[in-house]
């Protein structure tokens, strides 16, 4: 896809994989190769006609060319994404691989969004974590080990309700991978609310709110629930915190009745949630059982 925007190309089409060690050996690091994106001469005339691009795709009018450089620029995301891939693997850290469909992509156009300036086409998602400070271990690991990789903390500016750890990072073709860092609860969250959307509208993950009930009820409740699996991670973390500043007082006994009144709190706190895990997937079936006639009307 280079070659049709009129850059350079020299180089292998594969670069040498970065970060398989053997046992014993710490991995290497994953390099940026001299032909990448960060390399080109001319980084914002390719920005300018993938933006071009994607905007003619949405509208139908996209030429053969646009057609394949369109495939041709999805076609080095997968490669990078299975450097990465293999790169993590070198950290013992297993990811599932995902490519975003040509629909998907095309929606993120069509809501304002540049395809040159898209991070997010291959994604990496690593199982579920415990909690904030094992996320917050795991994105330190990863950007330790990609130059130029840079976290996004989702938990701080969450969307919709998500939350979640992102490290962008860049393989040797420059094509960007968006590693996801979840814990268990932002993990069971996300999966109910895709469920949710894939039945009201993808739209709703985006900042869009539903205005008709039942729809709009199940979405607020799902909005109310997210709040309250960060209120109970961030108590997790806020103990963790004040257990390593205690180390050497816990024998003072305000210290340790402080500490034990927040970890019985913070044990209700978990039980309300599985309590809540449980209850959701029923509130979703109900949903689904309640949209289906009204479905079946329209059709």
């Amino acid at each position: 896809w280079r070659a049709s925007l009129g850059q350079p190309v020299s180089g292998p089409a594969r670069p040498n994989v970065a970060g398989a060690g053997s046992r014993g050996r710490a991995p290497r690091r994953c390099q940026v190769g001299p032909h990448s994106l960060l390399a080109v001469s001319e980084p914002t005339r390719t920005a300018s006609r993938l933006k071009a691009i994607g905007r003619r795709l949405c509208k139908g009018t996209a030429s053969a060319e646009d057609e394949a450089i369109f495939e041709q620029y999805i076609d080095a995301h997968a490669a990078v994404l299975e450097e990465v891939s293999d790169a993590l693997r070198g950290l013992d850290l297993a990811a599932t691989p995902r490519l975003k469909t040509r629909k998907t992509l095309l929606e993120k156009v069509d809501r304002g969004t540049d395809l040159a300036r898209m991070e997010d086409i291959a994604g990496l998602r690593l199982p579920p974590c415990e909690d904030w400070r094992t996320q917050d271990e795991l994105a330190r690991l990863i950007v330790d080990h990609f130059p130029g990789a840079h976290p996004r903390d989702r938990r701080v500016t969450p969307s919709a309700g998500y939350r979640a750890v992102h490290v962008i990072v860049r393989g040797s073709n420059g094509c960007a991978v968006e590693i996801q860092i979840r814990t268990q609860l932002q993990q069971a969250w996300a999966e109910l609310f895709e469920k949710f959307t894939d039945l009201i509208g993808r739209e709703y993950r985006y900042g869009a709110v539903p205005a008709v009930s039942p729809a709009a009820e199940l979405f607020v409740t799902l909005q109310r629930v997210a709040e309250s699996f960060a209120g109970n991670e961030r108590a997790r973390f806020t103990l963790q915190e004040a257990e390593n500043m205690a180390v050497g007082v816990t024998h003072v006994a305000a210290v340790a009745a402080s500490l034990e009144a927040a970890r019985s709190s913070l044990a209700k706190s978990d039980q309300s949630c599985q309590e809540i895990l449980a209850m959701l997937p029923l509130a979703l079936a109900e949903f689904e059982a309640l949209s289906e006639p009204s479905s079946s009307g329209e059709a």
